[in-house]
């Protein structure tokens, strides 16, 4: 694995663009690759890491889709 490395960074991902992945069991990562040659982002998730991800993005979108849904009760 290598050295942990931090960066303030953003990007916006939307369901147009492509989103890949490849794995490396010998690094223990997986790297997600989004857009395409040349202006692709790119980031690494340690097993851990990804699971880590996963719980927090599955909550904000609960989360997310309860407070649009709660708008359109009140609209």
């Amino acid at each position: 694995m290598t050295t942990p490395f931090k960066m303030d960074a953003w990007v916006t991902i939307r369901d147009n663009v492509d989103l890949t992945y490849s794995t490396h069991p010998h690094d223990e990562q997986i790297d997600f690759r989004y857009g395409y040659d040349g202006r692709a982002f790119e980031f690494t998730f340690d097993e851990k890491s990804l699971v880590n991800f996963i719980a927090t993005a599955n909550t904000a979108l609960t989360e997310a889709r309860a407070a649009r849904a709660a708008e359109t009760r009140t609209t």
